[in-house]
């Protein structure tokens, strides 16, 4: 190879027509699988409910407590119930 930098894959077809279609279409597949599951991290592992830290909290709270006393700290805490403080 003289001159030419090696690229790994097929290289792309020449002309045009249903090779070069599908080169490109299975391009732009990879492209969109990589944004979707870059997506789907950052959705999964970064956006997370204000409250969530809180739970913990609650828990330690209501330990050896009745029932009853949850609403009281569920406010207290400023927790959601529905988990959807956003």
């Amino acid at each position: 190879m003289s001159g030419s930098v090696a690229r790994a894959g097929r290289p792309r077809p020449q002309g045009s027509g249903w090779e070069l279609a599908v080169w490109y279409l299975m391009r732009l597949t990879g492209l969109a699988l990589f944004v979707l599951a870059l997506t789907h991290f950052l959705i999964v592992h970064l956006v997370v409910d204000p409250s969530v830290h809180n739970w913990t909290g609650l828990a330690m709270a209501l330990r050896n407590q009745q029932i009853s006393d949850f609403p009281l700290c569920n406010k207290s805490f400023d927790l959601s119930y529905c988990g959807n403080d956003l």
